[in-house]
């Protein structure tokens, strides 16, 4: 499988809203990538916090 297409699957399992938020949280965060969001704990931790604050 494809990057890509894990991008694809996990877009799909987490749904639209969520995957609009992550990509609100990465024009605010400029320095993180999509994978940063998927794939680091921390990241998706920050993420969390920033949707749960909006």
């Amino acid at each position: 499988m494809s990057i890509l297409q894990d991008y694809e699957a996990i877009r799909k399992q987490i749904g639209e809203k969520e995957y609009n938020d992550i990509c609100a949280f990465l024009e605010a965060h400029k320095h993180y990538y999509l994978s940063d969001v998927y794939y680091r704990k921390s990241v998706w931790s920050e993420f969390k916090k920033w949707q749960s604050a909006r």
